[in-house]
Parts: C-alpha cells; sequence; structure tokens
C-alpha cells in the first residue's frame, strides 16, 4: 500500500488523531487536506455501512458563499433539493 508523506502542502483536520486512533487504513487528498479513505477495506467499510453506522471526518468540505443575480438559479443546479423555500 502506497503512503502519503507528511508535507507542509497537506492539512491534517482536528478530527485526524481521533481518526488515527479509530484505525485509518489509508488517506486520500481533497483540498489539500486529508481525507479517510477508508478503514478497515473498501468493501468491509461498505458492508459495515450497510448495516450500521459511520462517523466520517469530512472537514476539507468548504462553505461557499454565492452572491448575484443569478445566485439562486446556481444554487439550484449544484443540488438535487428544492430550494426554492429557502430565505435568501
Amino acid at each position: 500500500m502506497a503512503l502519503i508523506a507528511p508535507s507542509r502542502r497537506l492539512r491534517r483536520t482536528p478530527f485526524s488523531d481521533a481518526v488515527e486512533a479509530s484505525g485509518v487504513g489509508a488517506y486520500t487528498v481533497y483540498n489539500h487536506m486529508l481525507l479517510p479513505a477508508f478503514f478497515e477495506s473498501p468493501e468491509a467499510d461498505y458492508h459495515h455501512l450497510k448495516k450500521h453506522v459511520q462517523v466520517w471526518d469530512v472537514s476539507c468540505e468548504r462553505q461557499v458563499e454565492l452572491r448575484g443575480p443569478d445566485a439562486a438559479r446556481l444554487m439550484q443546479t449544484l443540488t438535487p433539493r428544492d430550494l426554492r423555500g429557502i430565505s435568501l
């Protein structure tokens, strides 16, 4: 298995220590941050998810702010949820 070498270009999340204590098997890189890829194996994690609950560190996901006259239309295009009822 390939390892990710420590680098200043990659950031750990506030939960990285807990993720490692839980036995993360591999990481991938997303938004210059470490994102857990699997714990036991991709297949075992899938089967576990189908029967139990899993909590994953998704700190690498970012919030964005949309502005402008077409912001609501763009936001609706980016999600399958119906956003017509939200207040802007």
